[in-house]
């Protein structure tokens, strides 16, 4: 109500009056605005480089145009060693994302079913409190825990059970502790999106199911789940429009030479290309295919959103 009103009482005042009248509310959106476009906006004149022959010495606007312009893209369909990242980071992200997204869940679902304040809010605590580690810190814990030669876990399983278990140098068993260590740390955090939406059902249903003779199951999948359902697509569409990401922090403290048949993802690669082999236009080619596969797949994930239904994010 009050809304409509404020909205009736700009009719006929020109922009720049309306501009003036809420200076002071424009003047806090200024620094957020001015950080998005230095540090987001700005830098995205460097996709360029995808189509020059840069030379450090020459900057980036002084540096030829490749010859062909498509020139690092063909090279980039060249590689063998790029379809093999390509194809780690779409299985890993694919794989983390139905694990934590169904694990974030599953977590807020139990959370909601707990009546004891006091062993609510140590289980809540406890799960949140790794998510304010960095990976660094979380990389040494894992290598203290998992290390081949020292790591106390790997140790123990070996002597007591005879299981080799060392995922920071075996291949075959990397992902596991990728997928792992990316609950533990972020499982917690994710719930909180998913209780607030579950706080927000009407306890009228439950009574109703209630009285209807639901179980807690039966409430459980039909009110709860049904209710926030549209909070879970949003979340899911949010999730796959970042999904050649795989989270480049988690496997950069993580991986090893050892490890890059399984673990090598597009954003260590490029990293490796970019940083360590100085090949600066090579790697903003294969940055900017990764960039357009996630607007690409945003987009059909929330026409799917549309289609049955939900609202989206476009």
């Amino acid at each position: 109500m009050q809304f409509t009103q404020r909205q009736d009482a700009y009719k006929g005042t020109s922009l720049g009056t309306r501009i003036w009248k809420n200076r002071m509310s424009y003047m806090l959106v200024v620094p957020a605005f001015v950080m998005t476009l230095i540090f987001c906006y700005w830098p995205m004149y460097g996709i360029i480089l995808a189509f020059k022959e840069f030379r450090p010495k020459n900057g980036i606007l002084g540096s030829a145009w490749a010859n062909p312009w498509y020139k690092f893209f063909h090279m980039m369909f060249r590689d063998p060693d790029f379809f093999i990242a390509v194809r780690n980071t779409v299985t890993i992200s694919f794989v983390k994302l139905v694990i934590s997204t169904s694990s974030c869940i599953l977590l807020a679902l139990l959370l909601n079913e707990v009546r004891h304040k006091t062993f609510k809010r140590v289980v809540q605590t406890m799960s949140y409190l790794p998510h304010f580690l960095s990976w660094v810190i979380m990389g040494s814990i894992l290598f203290t825990m998992f290390s081949s030669s020292f790591g106390a876990v790997t140790v123990a399983l070996e002597k007591n059970f005879g299981v080799v278990y060392a995922p920071l140098s075996d291949p075959a068993q990397y992902r596991s502790i990728l997928y792992i260590s990316s609950v533990w740390k972020e499982v917690g955090f994710g719930s909180i999106i998913y209780l607030a939406a579950i706080a927000g059902v009407s306890p009228e249903l439950y009574e109703a199911a209630i009285i209807d003779g639901a179980n807690r199951f039966q409430r459980l999948w039909h009110i709860t789940l049904t209710s926030i359902r549209s909070t879970i697509i949003l979340l899911l569409i949010l999730a796959v429009g970042g999904l050649m990401n795989a989270n480049f922090d988690q496997i950069f403290n993580t991986y090893s030479p050892r490890v890059f048949p399984t673990g090598d993802v597009i954003d260590t690669w490029i990293y490796r290309h970019g940083i360590q082999q100085q090949a600066f236009s090579y790697s903003t080619a294969v940055g900017l295919f990764k960039q357009i596969i996630n607007i690409i797949l945003l987009l059909i994930v929330n026409q799917v959103a549309k289609f049955f239904g939900e609202e989206g994010v476009l």
